[in-house]
């Protein structure tokens, strides 16, 4: 079983053990394992206002800036060696554009 417990420094973050190595999970949306200074990302949707705007539904087009700049924040802080994105970056095939 997982303890969680305060990362150290930080009242954004909880510090978890998996396979006995230690990971911060980051409320922006990241988790970093400092002893192999890896960052795993995931489910970015970028474009996503974009997608549903071509839908007809119309949400705050900002969504992608937010994300981004979260992301450099994140990558700021951490500085990790290893950035692994798991995938559902793009929320429709024209979000690359």
């Amino acid at each position: 079983m997982n303890s969680l417990a305060p990362a150290t420094g930080t009242s954004t973050a909880l510090t978890i053990r998996i396979a006995g190595h230690e990971a911060v999970c980051d409320w922006r949306g990241v988790l970093f394992f400092p002893q192999m200074r890896l960052m795993v990302v995931s489910d970015l949707h970028l474009e996503k206002g974009a997608a549903y705007a071509r839908r007809g539904r119309m949400l705050p087009p900002y969504d992608t800036a937010a994300t981004l700049k979260r992301l450099a924040t994140t990558l700021a802080d951490y500085d990790p060696e290893i950035v692994i994105s798991l995938g559902d970056s793009f929320h429709d095939d024209h979000g690359a554009a």
